[in-house]
């Protein structure tokens, strides 16, 4: 019970405490990273890359976390995804970048779910993207509002990630 109340609490946050969290640890801050590789598929241009992510809870810890994703370039939208399964629970996030047409500033849709034998959530958040030649970054902060736990309101939780991925 006490597993699913600390999602409740993510859900109330949004996204970004689903990352807070490790539910979207596949999408986050990537440095240096592995080599990329592209490939040419009938739905678009699809490459593989390297994300890291760093996340700050609501009481100052900071964890780290590097995974593997991949970049697809399909009618106009960037979309770097990935998932993970882990200790029964499958956790996927995806990040959509609409009209891309190069480096530059965009709004992203940050989509992220996780999925266990008793849990099923998802949520969506628009977030700030700054794209690169090789890959991009988002950084997002949210002060928490303690719907759920009351000693968490006013507490903020960041995640700050960048990727390298080519499609």
């Amino acid at each position: 019970m006490k597993f699913i109340r600390s999602h409740k609490l993510a859900v109330s946050a949004g996204v970004l405490t689903l990352a807070a969290v490790g539910c979207a640890a596949s999408i986050a801050s990537a440095s240096g990273g592995s080599g990329t590789s592209s490939t040419t598929a009938s739905t678009g241009t699809r490459g593989v890359g390297m994300v890291t992510v760093t996340v700050t809870g609501p009481y100052g810890r900071t964890r780290t976390r590097s995974r593997a994703v991949s970049c697809t370039l399909h009618n106009g939208d960037y979309i770097l995804s990935g998932a993970r399964v882990r200790d029964g629970r499958f956790r996927r996030a995806a990040l959509t970048i609409p009209g891309y047409h190069g480096a530059g500033s965009y709004t992203g849709t940050l989509r992220a779910s996780v999925r266990g034998p008793f849990l099923r959530l998802q949520g969506e958040l628009q977030v700030p993207v700054t794209m690169t030649d090789s890959g991009g970054d988002v950084t997002i902060s949210r002060t928490l509002p303690g719907t759920f736990y009351p000693q968490l309101r006013g507490k903020t939780v960041s995640v700050s990630s960048a990727w390298t991925c080519t499609p």
